[in-house]
């Protein structure tokens, strides 16, 4: 009994204790970090047509795919937001200026020079009122002194809130652009909107959530308690979006606000994917991305209306359909006027068979009761074998002998010029060996010629942004099929070009040989990379 009663106590200390422990152990899984996460997705009517923007992945990216179903997707372009030649940050700042917040006028331009002070590389600001005209206190820019000033010169006044209608027309003036960037909205205001009329908060949640004018909205909300509700509202907005809300009563240094968005947007990834014709149908359809880095991996999905190619597009593909009509066309014309001058000579041949030949008189096909007619070629060819098979044969035995003592006269003299013909082969070699570089000659488009000089290396493929030679209209070639370097090898001391394959799909060759993994190249060798034909050629 006693032991029974033992066990009863030892059982519920127990209990106690997990009681106690679970939720620290609950608290520490979810402060695991989860990967990275899409926080915008942009579509377009030009390809690349999907351009994703992902926080949560820093480090370098050890591979990259994306598929659409069971097919591959290409990635364009990838990097990160600021850097050269990638996109950069457009931000809009709206501020709720009404009497109500003029208590907290200083907290709100510590917040926002703090937050211009840590500014992402180009990134751009323009700053609103909540006021019912709007008034933009700077147009979009990246002049940060502007910005600040226009901050620190912020007034409060009598005038109604209208949070709805004005976010509203800012994120679709925000996503109208014509760069394309990574657009985020911060929202400063204790929630107040006494606007009557206008757009109702589930069109604005619904505008927040879209692809199309979605983007990440950051709220920052103050106490005031007749605005309880709408603090909720406000900080809905950013649940939509998936983006951080602050309460500013829960700071007692309101910069840590302004360094957690920064830290949040520190480091934000763009991937650009660019889909196949058959894909760009207006139908939605989901991307997944499959990412590698080290032994992590993460997977990321998306779905998102694909829109149809753009007027200028779909011009530009029917003239590349129309000039490869034309050059086809262009071809079989070319082949039937050689059928023509090939049946022309055949025709020539039996007219002079007709009128008598001094040599073959017979190459005409005779019939009893029915007229002279004219031998085909191969039938004249067949008939000149069989019926003179005696002279042919001499003439094959004269070429014989002639090249018999040519050979042998051609051996005897070898001593000779030996010396002769070793400074021919150096002079050979000699205009084999690279000086100044190479160049790269569009077989296709002579005029079309890139020059890489000794020391220098260049990728080609067609992506734009991630190769020194594009090709964009070259479909079969990968965003980036290849590089070449032209260097000293320190072995032989001799200047060499030597191609590497970045391509995984086979499309890289050199005088019709598939390049696995590199090669050296020769004078005169012929690339072919996708569809495109070079020419090397040194200099």
């Amino acid at each position: 009994m006693i032991k029974k009663v033992r066990g009863v106590i030892w059982f519920g200390m127990m209990a106690f204790l997990s009681m106690l422990f679970i939720p620290f152990l609950a608290s520490e899984t979810l402060a695991v970090d989860e990967g990275p996460k899409i926080v915008e997705c942009r579509v377009s009517a030009e390809n690349p047509c999907v351009t994703w923007y992902l926080t949560g992945l820093s480090g370098k990216i050890d591979n990259a795919e994306a598929y659409t179903g069971s097919d591959e997707v290409a990635i364009d372009e990838f990097g990160t937001v600021g850097e050269a030649g990638a996109p950069a940050t457009h931000t809009l700042i709206l501020v709720d200026n009404s009497d109500r917040m003029k208590g907290n006028s200083g907290a709100v331009a510590t917040i926002l020079t703090r937050i211009i002070w840590n500014h992402e590389p180009n990134e751009k600001f323009i700053v609103v009122t909540m006021d019912p005209n709007a008034e933009a206190l700077t147009e979009m820019t990246g002049n940060y002194d502007e910005v600040r000033s226009a901050v620190s010169s912020l007034t409060y006044g009598k005038h109604t809130t209208s949070l709805r209608n004005v976010l509203y027309s800012q994120l679709e003036a925000l996503a109208a652009y014509e760069d394309e960037c990574f657009d985020r909205a911060i929202v400063i205001s204790d929630g107040t909107d006494e606007s009557v009329m206008g757009v109702t908060y589930d069109e604005l949640l619904d505008l927040v959530g879209s692809k199309e004018y979605g983007c990440p909205v950051v709220t920052i909300g103050f106490y005031n308690k007749a605005s309880v509700n709408g603090l909720e509202r406000l900080f809905a907005l950013s649940r939509k979006s998936k983006a951080p809300y602050f309460s500013a009563a829960d700071y007692e240094n309101v910069e840590d606000i302004a360094d957690s968005i920064n830290d949040e947007y520190s480091d934000i990834r763009y991937f650009r994917f660019g889909l196949q014709d058959e894909y760009r149908d207006g139908c939605e359809r989901s991307i997944g991305l499959h990412l590698e880095q080290g032994e992590t991996e993460y997977m990321l999905s998306n779905s998102m209306v694909i829109p149809l190619p753009s007027y200028e597009e779909i011009k530009n593909l029917s003239q590349i359909r129309k000039d490869a009509a034309e050059e086809e066309r262009l071809k079989k014309e070319e082949l039937e006027n050689r059928l023509n001058s090939l049946d022309a000579i055949t025709a020539e041949l039996g007219d002079k068979s007709v009128s008598g030949n001094s040599l073959f008189p017979s190459l005409t096909s005779e019939g009893d009761d029915e007229e002279t007619k004219p031998l085909t070629f191969r039938q004249a060819v067949f008939r000149i074998i069989t019926e003179n098979g005696t002279w042919i044969a001499i003439i094959c035995l004269i070429m014989l002998v002639s090249y018999i003592v040519t050979t042998g006269r051609s051996r005897r003299m070898n001593g000779k010029f030996e010396e002769e013909k070793v400074e021919d082969t150096n002079i050979m070699h000699m205009d084999g060996y690279i000086t100044e570089g190479i160049r790269l000659v569009n077989i296709d488009q002579t005029d079309i010629q890139y020059t890489l000089n000794v020391g220098g290396e260049k990728v080609i493929g067609r992506s734009r942004a991630r190769c020194d030679i594009a090709f964009p209209l070259d479909r079969a070639m990968a965003s980036r099929q290849a590089l070449i370097r032209i260097g000293k090898d320190m072995e032989t001391g001799s200047i060499s070009a030597y191609l590497e394959n970045l391509d995984t799909q086979g499309g890289t060759s050199v005088d019709n040989e598939v390049v696995i993994d590199g090669i050296t190249l020769a004078n005169g060798a012929v690339l072919k990379l996708g569809s495109t034909r070079l020419r090397v050629i040194y200099v």
